[in-house]
């Protein structure tokens, strides 16, 4: 965990904020509460960290081209992976968290809002404005 977390830290520095660091941090500690058996399966920590940082920057639409997001294919060039093993990895991931990969609506969400930055949140709650 330890050393997930470390992998984490340094993506978030160099490509993120301090925000997307805090949203993986929380991630990883409900993952780490959630389903321990993770952390003690044979598996790679740097796929693990990218998986933590590929969910939660779904889940805040840093991918969004028209919001002038980084690319998916950037974030794994970072950690010098595979998008496939990442996105397969996250789904293990959050098994047993409960913690949903897609909502009711089929949106990518991890159903927190401790999960989300503040760029996420004012969408939101812009969103909410127009449609009231």
């Amino acid at each position: 965990v330890a050393e997930v977390l470390a992998i984490c830290d340094r993506c978030c520095d160099e490509l993120l904020d301090v925000e997307y660091r805090t949203a993986c941090r929380r991630l990883l500690a409900r993952v780490a509460a959630g389903n321990p058996d993770f952390f003690r399966r044979r598996g790679r920590s740097d796929t693990a960290a990218a998986a933590l940082c590929f969910l939660v920057g779904k889940a805040n639409y840093l991918f969004s081209a028209h919001r002038g997001g980084m690319s998916i294919k950037n974030l794994m060039e970072h950690f010098r992976l595979s998008q496939g093993s990442v996105s397969q990895r996250a789904g293990s991931l959050l098994k047993g968290t409960g913690i949903p990969l897609r909502d009711r609506y089929g949106d990518f969400t991890l159903a927190s809002p401790e999960l989300l930055v503040s760029a996420r949140r004012r969408n939101i709650l812009e969103a909410r404005d127009r449609l009231t």
